[in-house]
């Protein structure tokens, strides 16, 4: 594990800790725009798993319904009721799903992280722009500079909603050398991840199939 500088004891992803404002800046900044950029593209990932699976299921409700009227074989025909209920069922999951994911409105919350990334990336430039065209500035001029850039960046983060945890652990995996990530960590994140993001979406799909496979055999 490397060490900082002036030899403490925090590990690399920390050693801003042990230099100026101006550096804790420049790290805030670079993790946050980072892990919105993230929340965006989760959003924007769930509103097209939230599509494709009332598809699905609306996809079903309608075989479903065409099995009732045309029983394709005589165990069919000794199904309908149960073929009934499962289309029951299913009309509910699509009710249910529809109103859960319009409340969500993903696409719209997407959208809003994308602008709060692209203004972060704004003031993140500007103290690499900084940090690069002054090489040894006054303490006076990084005092001032970093309360401007601090201010401006407090008001974007009052903007926006706040992202969620996972956006930042996802963002520590695609910088897992940085933050000196074991592969079982980078393993568990993306397993944490799954179950919160995806997995309801996958059973949706997967358990009509599952379920109408059993009963018809």
């Amino acid at each position: 594990m490397k060490l900082t500088d002036n030899n403490s004891n925090l590990p690399t992803h920390k050693a801003h800790l042990n230099k100026t404002f101006l550096e804790e800046l420049n790290h805030k900044l670079w993790t946050t725009k980072g892990a919105i950029f993230i929340a965006n593209e989760r959003l924007l990932k769930q509103t097209n798993l939230s599509n494709t699976t009332l598809a699905l299921l609306s996809m079903y409700l309608i075989i479903a319904g065409l099995l009732t009227i045309y029983p394709l074989t005589e165990n069919l025909k000794s199904l309908q009721s149960y073929i009934s209920i499962g289309t029951t069922a299913i009309s509910i999951l699509v009710l249910v799903l529809s109103q859960i994911e319009n409340a969500g409105d993903y696409k719209l919350r997407a959208h809003k992280f994308h602008d709060c990334a692209l203004e972060l990336s704004s003031l993140y430039n500007e103290i690499r722009i900084f940090k690069t065209l002054n090489s040894n500035p006054k303490e006076e001029d990084k005092k001032d500079f970093c309360e401007k850039i601090n201010v401006k960046y407090q008001k974007v983060l009052h903007k926006y909603e706040n992202h969620k945890s996972i956006d930042h652990d996802l963002f520590r995996v695609q910088n897992r050398h940085f933050y000196e990530l074991k592969t079982v960590d980078v393993w568990l994140i993306k397993f944490n991840i799954y179950i919160e993001t995806s997995l309801l979406y996958h059973l949706l799909i997967a358990m009509p199939i599952l379920i109408g496979w059993y009963v018809i055999h």
